[in-house]
């Protein structure tokens, strides 16, 4: 794999701004000229209808398997910020000196995120985040940040506001907002609010995994879902692609699939939505085609239902011919 002059580069200058790129890395058969004007101009995709087949399991027991940290126990590493929440409470209580309020949905929250940064590891992926108070002492990942103020004038706005280098974004209290620029793939959420203090939490994607083979989840803090963010590759050129992948759900939801333009990933080719059942291994084949050729990809998965999914994996096969 190569990263090519018309992808992304790792360091650009956006508003007078250094900025850190998400890499997303081209195959070489990307790399003749020929192939770019046949596959970056404006490609048509057709869909074909989805497949679906079912495997039940637990989905609790699936996910204690991932990488988690240290010092929780198996049962609790459900990549849910809520469960270790639950856990932080009773173990170290607010004593209103040392140990705050806002510190215990972050404490949740950064445990949930460095689970989440070992699992893209794991796959060649790279992820970063953090929670803490953005007023004080304040909360950066990155080129990117909450702009400090206190609680106070968020309950006064309505929302808090995250600074990137493409500019401002707004965060409703209590919400979630995947935000997604010409380079940049992030996640932002306001998890807390107090009367001076309040907590946020960052994630940035930095280097998508590419068609993964292991699980790779998402992540609930305060009852707020993140993304999933991976890379479609197909093998060498081809006008038909066949996907398969396998979602594992904690409940019956509906899963938001979007494919993105790796030269500028706020370009939605297309999007499905798909229903997943719960407590299940949801295998999902389809076919895409297109008579400019299928080209590299973003995928990003989202739950509107704020609900845990894993996807354990994610197979591309490419064909010269589109039947």
């Amino acid at each position: 794999m190569i990263k090519l002059a018309y992808n992304v580069l790792e360091y650009d200058w956006i508003n007078g701004q250094k900025t850190v790129n998400t890499i997303i890395e081209m195959p070489k058969w990307c790399t003749a000229d020929i192939l770019k004007e046949l596959l970056f101009k404006k490609p048509v995709f057709h869909i074909s209808k989805l497949k679906f087949t079912h495997k039940s399991i637990d989905f609790e027991d699936i996910v204690s398997k991932l990488t988690g940290v240290e010092w929780l126990d198996g049962k609790f590493q459900h990549i849910d910020g809520d469960k270790i929440l639950e856990i932080v409470k009773k173990e170290i209580p607010v004593d209103g000196k040392e140990i705050l309020e806002w510190m215990h949905p972050a404490f949740a929250a950064n445990s949930a995120i460095s689970i989440m940064s070992e699992n893209y590891i794991d796959v060649n992926g790279l992820a970063v985040g953090r929670a803490d108070d953005p007023y004080v002492p304040g909360l950066v990942v990155d080129d990117l940040s909450f702009i400090k103020e206190p609680a106070s004038v968020l309950s006064e706005n309505g929302y808090a506001r995250l600074k990137s280098p493409y500019g401002i974004d707004r965060i409703p209290l209590f919400s979630k907002r995947t935000v997604i620029k010409q380079k940049l793939l992030a996640w932002a959420a306001h998890i807390f609010q107090g009367y001076t203090q309040w907590t946020g939490a960052i994630v940035k994607w930095l280097k998508l995994p590419v068609n993964p083979k292991k699980a790779l989840p998402n992540i609930r803090i305060s009852g707020l879902t993140a993304p999933i963010f991976l890379a479609h590759i197909p093998p060498r050129f081809g006008f038909k692609n066949v996907v398969t992948m396998e979602i594992a759900s904690e409940k019956d939801q509906k899963v938001d699939i979007y494919y993105r333009d790796p030269r500028n990933f706020s370009v939605a080719f297309f999007k499905l939505s798909v229903p997943v059942r719960g407590n299940s291994i949801n295998r999902i084949k389809f076919k895409i085609r297109s008579l400019s050729g299928v080209p590299p990809m973003v995928v990003q998965y989202e739950t509107p239902d704020n609900g845990l999914i894993t996807v354990n994996s994610y197979d591309v096969k490419a064909s010269l011919i589109p039947i």
